[in-house]
């Protein structure tokens, strides 16, 4: 099953079903994001970069926005789409 297909139904099983009562569409409530814990350096890579396609349209339907892809490193933290970085949360090293 590819990607895509795998996070869609990650998307449906995890965020309520985006309704539309007649007026309007239900509110937005939360965000999908990624978290992928691997050893390395504390910049984004392919590992990341491929869940921005994948997760890109799968919340279609739901009530949640698509969110950023985090990579967690014994070194510390990144956001792929924010940039945003940091020394804690980190991983524990392993032996």
């Amino acid at each position: 099953m590819p990607l895509e297909s795998q996070m869609q139904a990650i998307a449906t099983d995890l965020a309520p079903l985006r309704t539309f009562d007649g007026e309007r569409w239900s509110e937005m409530d939360g965000g999908l994001v990624t978290v992928v814990c691997r050893e390395g350096r504390v910049v984004s890579t392919a590992d990341e970069h491929q869940f921005f396609p994948a997760w890109r349209y799968s919340n279609h339907m739901t009530a949640a926005f698509d969110g950023d892809i985090f990579a967690v490193t014994p070194h510390g933290w990144t956001g792929t789409l924010s940039e945003a970085c940091g020394l804690v949360p980190a991983l524990q090293p392993t032996d």
